[in-house]
C-alpha cells in the first residue's frame, strides 16, 4: 500500500509517480457542479488516467461539456431523478469504450462499465453506487452481475460507494473474494466526528498487475476521500501541449511606467484617423512589453495552478497532520481543531484563487 502523501494530497504535495503505469481513482463527488475547479486540479495535478466518480447528480439535460475536463472523455450513466448518478472521466489518449451487455441492475443501485484496451491488457472498469437499504439485496445482485462478467474478462477493477464498511468482513466482502477479488484499500474513505468507515473501495481480479494504493483528502470537494490504485500496465505518453505567454516573472511595473514616460505621444494629435491613433497608441505600449514581458514558448506537461502558494501548502500539510492526530486519539479537542485547520485552508485557497 502506499500513503496518500506519496500523491498530491489536495495539490498540497509534488512528489511525482511512474508517469507509465496506469492510475486509476474513484470520489463520491456528491455533485459534480460543487468545487468542480478543485476537483479538476486534484485529478489532472495528480494525473489519473481513469476517475470514476459517484454522486455526479447530472440530469439528461445538462450537456457533458458543462463538466468536461480538458484532455479527458467523460462516460455517464444518470439517474432519471434528482441526486445519484455515476460517470468515468478517461484520458483522450487512451483507447476506451462503454461495454454494452443485456445484463439489467435493480433499484438501489446505479453503476457503469468500460472497457480499455491497453497493449496486450484489456481491462473492465465498473463503478457502482449503491444506496440499497437491504444488504442482502447488494449481495445478490453482485453475486448475479460477478456471475455475468467474470467469465468475459481476465482483468476486471470494481469500485464505487458501495454504503458497506470494508474495515470489516461482510456479506459483500465474502461475495466478491468468492469470485477471486480482493479490496486494495485499507484506510478510511470517509472520515467523520463519529465514525471511520471504508465504503469506497477498489477490487480487483488480478493481483499480478497491482503495484500501489491508497486514499487522498477531498475536503474541498466532498465529504469523501479519493481512493486510488496503480497497476502495473503501461500506456502511452501524453504529448505536451505547446502555449506562448508574456513572460512576467522579470517585470518591474516602476520601470515599465518610466520608459513609457520617456515615449513620445505627441505625435498622436497629429493623427486624423481614429483608427491610425488607436494603431500607434497600441503599437507604442506593445514594443514597451515586448521589453519589460517578452513572449516565450514552453511546453507544458502539467496544469498552472498560481493560487498553490507555499503558504497554502503549508496549510494543507498542518491539515493532514490534524486529522491524522484525531485519527489516533478520538479527541474532541483535536477534532475540532482539524475542522478550524480544514476552514481555514478552504478560505484560503478561495481567496488565492480570486487573487489570480
Amino acid at each position: 500500500m502506499v500513503h496518500s502523501s506519496d500523491l498530491i494530497n489536495d495539490m498540497g504535495s509534488t512528489k511525482k509517480i511512474n508517469l507509465n503505469c496506469l492510475k486509476i481513482a474513484h470520489l463520491n463527488v456528491r455533485s459534480l457542479f460543487t468545487g468542480f475547479v478543485q476537483f479538476t486540479s486534484l485529478i489532472t495535478f495528480n494525473n489519473f488516467d481513469l476517475v470514476a466518480v459517484t454522486e455526479t447528480w447530472l440530469s439528461e439535460d445538462i450537456p457533458s461539456a458543462v463538466v468536461g475536463i480538458d484532455g479527458y472523455k467523460l462516460y455517464r450513466a444518470d439517474r432519471s431523478r434528482t441526486g445519484g448518478g455515476v460517470g468515468i472521466y478517461v484520458k483522450k489518449c487512451l483507447n476506451s469504450d462503454v461495454v454494452l451487455h443485456d445484463y439489467c441492475g435493480v433499484a438501489g443501485i446505479e453503476f457503469l462499465c468500460i472497457r480499455l484496451q491497453l497493449n496486450k491488457h484489456s481491462l473492465l472498469i465498473c463503478v457502482f453506487y449503491t444506496y440499497a437499504s437491504s444488504l442482502n439485496d447488494a449481495t445478490e445482485f453482485f453475486d448475479n452481475f460477478l456471475s455475468f462478467i467474470t467469465p468475459q474478462c481476465d482483468n476486471i477493477l470494481i469500485t464505487g460507494d458501495l454504503n458497506e464498511d470494508f474495515h470489516f468482513n461482510n456479506k459483500l466482502n465474502d461475495c466478491f473474494v468468492a469470485y477471486g477479488f480482493q479490496q486494495i484499500i485499507s484506510e478510511s474513505t470517509r472520515v467523520t466526528r463519529n465514525s471511520e468507515t471504508l465504503i469506497d473501495p477498489i477490487f480487483i481480479n488480478n493481483n499480478t498487475l497491482f503495484r500501489r494504493s491508497g486514499v487522498i483528502n477531498a475536503d474541498l470537494i466532498s465529504d469523501h476521500r479519493l481512493a486510488f490504485c496503480i497497476l502495473d500496465i503501461n500506456i502511452p505518453k501524453m504529448t505536451p501541449k505547446c502555449t506562448t505567454y508574456r513572460d512576467f516573472k522579470n517585470f518591474l511595473h516602476d520601470k515599465f511606467m518610466l520608459d513609457l514616460n520617456k515615449k513620445s505621444l505627441d505625435n498622436i494629435y497629429y493623427i486624423l484617423n481614429i483608427e491610425d491613433k488607436i494603431r500607434y497608441l497600441n503599437t507604442t505600449v506593445l514594443e514597451l512589453f515586448d521589453y519589460h514581458a517578452p513572449f516565450k514558448t514552453s511546453f507544458i506537461s502539467k496544469p498552472y495552478a498560481p493560487w498553490l502558494t507555499p503558504s497554502i501548502k503549508e496549510l494543507m500539510k498542518q491539515r493532514n497532520r490534524a486529522l491524522s492526530l484525531y485519527k489516533q486519539t478520538k479527541s474532541a479537542q483535536h477534532w475540532l481543531f482539524y475542522k478550524q485547520l480544514r476552514n481555514s485552508t478552504v478560505a484560503a485557497l478561495k481567496r488565492e484563487k480570486k487573487r489570480t
